[in-house]
């Protein structure tokens, strides 16, 4: 009989629910008679820009180190044109195989075993998974729903302890859609500075902005004490549409950290993929007019969302100024892992159980506005039935 699995294994928690509404899909599509809507996983819809494409091609009959390992931070004219893009140093960025991967030899790179991390409530799960593999503490800070999930600072300070190692800042926000405010990113800013606390902040959909808004990165702020505290991840899996790519951006003007966080990364992967290396490199030095069309693309989506919505009694949420996600109060007497299984089951619909972001997310669903049209007019029908059903 084989030795018992790495205790760390249990100590991660269970099984990533998005993780599991996905298989669920999957196994969905194979039995459902009918078609099955995805308004659950967080995937661009979008094609690889057709220039992309076509210098890609070039490359694998033309470049001849297509095939090899790049430098472990990465190929050098990419962290040039990642450097150029965000305002900062080529020597302080590295290539990760994956934005979710610079998050984790982040994570790895500062945290103890019994340190705490400060997460929002609700949170990207991955982090909470993440925390919890290298030893630490995840401490809450809940977001204020009823001021469409803004940063309650003063429960976000309240929180931070002796022990007290990491803050992680997403924004805009997964799952909410929430742009933290300027006043918000330097206030955390300011609360980390205070206790020399890291800040980890993930940029993933920065591009992405609504109605006027602005994202705002603390990167981009130029406050000095954070020089050494700082660590700002990004990817070309949303903007450039890559997700199957795995290349994000890690930034951070602290050596000593960079370095560490690169020797995780040269023990998990060596490198990020040269294929998507060289491809990001293209997008980024391409034409950038596909951007502008994604977002002005996924606005028509997310107002589409929203008029569906309002045609569902007991729907409600709070407007996404970024990323492509609604959040969603669903006002019924269900939880949201049993109300998201039975919605797949009954109606062949996918979204993902709010309560995997975080307490505050029970009796809330995500749902993808990055969806075909089609799918959100058809599976926003089906829910309405749904909620009928179990008012």
């Amino acid at each position: 009989m084989p030795k018992p699995l790495a205790d760390r294994v249990a100590d991660m928690g269970p099984r990533s629910l998005i993780r599991e509404m996905t298989d669920l899909l999957a196994e969905r599509r194979r039995t459902y008679q009918g078609r099955v809507i995805n308004l659950g996983q967080g995937t661009p819809p979008f094609s690889l820009p057709e220039y992309v494409k076509e210098r890609i091609a070039h490359a694998i009959l033309h470049e001849p180190d297509i095939n090899r390992y790049t430098l472990q931070p990465g190929l050098p004219e990419l962290r040039e044109a990642v450097a150029e893009k965000i305002g900062a140093r080529p020597e302080d960025v590295y290539i990760s195989a994956g934005s979710m991967a610079g998050l984790g030899q982040a994570v790895a790179s500062v945290v103890n075993p019994g340190d705490e991390v400060i997460l929002t409530n609700p949170h990207y799960e991955p982090m909470r998974i993440v925390t919890l593999m290298w030893g630490g503490v995840p401490v809450y800070a809940p977001l204020m729903e009823e001021e469409g999930w803004k940063l309650d600072m003063e429960r976000l300070r309240d929180s931070v302890s002796e022990r007290t190692k990491l803050i992680v800042i997403n924004t805009p926000a997964n799952p909410t859609g929430k742009i933290f405010s300027e006043d918000d990113i330097r206030e955390v800013a300011g609360i980390a500075a205070e206790n020399g606390t890291y800040v980890l902040c993930d940029e993933a959909y920065r591009f992405l902005t609504y109605d006027g808004e602005r994202h705002v990165s603390m990167m981009s702020l130029g406050i000095q004490e954070m020089d050494e505290l700082l660590v700002t991840c990004l990817t070309a899996s949303k903007e450039e549409a890559m997700t199957g790519f795995r290349v994000g951006y890690v930034h951070t003007r602290n050596r000593k950290l960079l370095d560490a966080m690169i020797k995780f990364h040269d023990a998990q992967s060596i490198c990020a993929p040269s294929l998507s290396q060289f491809a990001a490199y293209f997008a980024l030095t391409g034409s950038r007019d596909h951007v502008e069309g994604f977002r002005t693309e996924l606005d028509r989506r997310r107002k589409l969302l929203r008029k569906k919505a309002a045609e569902i009694d007991g729907f409600e949420y709070a407007e996404p100024k970024g990323a492509y996600y609604a959040f969603v109060r669903y006002e019924r007497d269900i939880s949201s892992l049993d109300y998201s299984k039975r919605l797949l089951a009954e109606e062949g619909v996918a979204t993902i159980p709010g309560e995997t972001f975080g307490s505050l997310g029970q009796g809330h669903i995500r749902i993808s506005f990055a969806a075909a049209p089609e799918d959100i007019e058809e599976g926003m029908e089906r829910i309405k039935d749904f909620q009928k059903r179990l008012a």
